[in-house]
């Protein structure tokens, strides 16, 4: 028997950084960068590139700081839930939350670390300007 039938069952090799299947828990994400974004921002051009890949919407970034310390605090909560889970020998809800949580706090942080950069640049800009 050849050894492509030992195994006939699917496997994804890759997931979108949102999908909550339950065939992403171990999979690879593509990660949530610019670069990458062009490529998977609508089903269409995601399956252009990437036809075995199940589209999901992009996880939208927070609208201001307030907004991402919030979506943090949030998901430290439901972090703390996968963690019961774990406990409780529940490995597959917890990896399902978890396919949930990395992404939103990926975005959070994102802009919390963007609004930093902004900040600091524009305090050295009023610092060169008064020289």
């Amino acid at each position: 028997m050849p050894i492509s039938q030992l195994n006939p069952n699917k496997a994804d090799a890759a997931c979108l950084p949102g999908d909550i299947r339950e065939d992403c828990i171990g999979i690879y994400k593509l990660p949530m960068d610019d670069a990458a974004a062009k490529y998977v921002e609508t089903p269409e051009k995601l399956k252009m590139y990437a036809p075995d890949l199940k589209w999901v919407e992009p996880i939208q970034y927070p609208a201001t700081y307030q907004d991402a310390i919030n979506q943090l605090k949030e998901q430290r909560q439901n972090f703390d839930v996968a963690q019961e889970n774990i406990a409780k020998g529940d490995i597959r809800q917890a990896g399902l939350i978890l396919l949930d949580v990395v992404p939103k706090v990926t975005a959070a942080g994102r802009y919390i670390v963007s609004s930093y950069s902004i900040a600091a640049n524009n305090e050295r800009n009023k610092a060169s300007d008064s020289d």
